[in-house]
């Protein structure tokens, strides 16, 4: 049901042309982020396939260079071998780059930032951060559990594993709405000084929509039927999913009038959307704690 969405942005059309720019583009050898590295190559850039397992990117660049003429013995697709899962390897990716995981996001990100920075300050700058969230961060912020990150030990009884002791399928959502909550607030504090002064690194993330892949319909499959026809009915193919995606990483738009929307969270439809649970007191708070458990675990391989 796309025109549920409308987006005035159409990533066939509208991608600008990215000749020398860069791209990486994490979780790129399906769905949404093949989509996405496929479209950004197609423009020009140069797109560096972010992923856990080295064969399966090996397979999507082969896949887009037999697909796309243009893109045959361009060398525009790389591999980077990168598994968002773990810290110290989130860390290490981005180190070689410059030469469920919040923090392996984080990590990735804070670690490339001096490299994003200096880039800014090059003539016809265009630097942006793109992080995927959903509109799954509102639901957990009802819930009655504690959202604090003030401190370590917060952070751990917020991300326990005590939600497993109650319902496992409320207990798994929680878990991925909380996630996407850190995404929405990390992106907030990039959003602001001293992160904000960066150049003009544009930071934005956003809700792609339900997306059609092999897990979204294996978990319809568990659903009663009526569910089943509602998600069939409102999910979203990987190329109306990465549209929102094409629009923050390239349109014109954003860099014309960026501070209208630096920090700010999409919707399907390429609009700035609401958030719920976003103050700066918790995103600063969010931040400031998840520099220390990332510190933790580099020294000690553990919070």
């Amino acid at each position: 049901m796309s025109w549920l969405w409308k987006p005035a942005f159409d990533p066939l059309k509208d991608v600008p042309d990215l000749t020398g720019k860069v791209a990486i583009v994490t979780g790129a050898n399906s769905g949404i982020g093949l989509v996405t590295a496929q479209q950004l190559a197609l423009a020009g850039a140069t797109v560096y396939l972010a992923c856990r397992t080295e064969f399966k990117a090996r397979a999507a660049i082969e896949e887009l260079e037999s697909t796309h003429e243009s893109l045959k013995g361009q060398r525009r697709l790389k591999f980077l071998k990168l598994d968002l899962e773990s810290v110290k390897h989130a860390k290490r990716a981005a180190e070689e780059f410059a030469g469920l995981d919040y923090l392996g996001p984080f990590t990735f990100t804070t670690t490339l930032l001096p490299l994003l920075t200096k880039t800014a300050t090059l003539p016809h700058k265009d630097v942006r951060i793109v992080t995927l969230s959903s509109d799954a961060h509102q639901a957990t912020v009802d819930t009655k559990k504690i959202r604090t990150f003030a401190t370590v030990e917060d952070f751990n009884r917020t991300c326990s594993d005590e939600w497993e002791q109650r319902d496992e399928r409320k207990a798994r959502w929680e878990r991925y709405g909380l996630s996407k909550l850190c995404a929405v607030l990390f992106t907030h504090t990039l959003s602001l000084p001293p992160h904000s002064n960066h150049g003009g690194v544009i930071p934005l993330c956003l809700h792609p929509g339900l997306i059609q892949t092999p897990g979204m319909f294996a978990t319809l499959e568990k659903l009663p039927t009526f569910f089943q026809f509602l998600g069939r009915l409102l999910s979203r193919t990987p190329m109306q999913g990465a549209t929102p995606v094409l629009f923050a990483a390239t349109s014109p738009k954003i860099r014309e009038a960026e501070d209208e929307w630096r920090g700010k969270y999409l919707v399907p439809s390429c609009k700035v959307g609401s958030t719920t649970g976003v103050t700066e007191e918790r995103a600063a708070e969010l931040w400031k704690t998840s520099e220390e458990v990332v510190r933790r675990i580099l020294e000690n391989g553990r919070v």
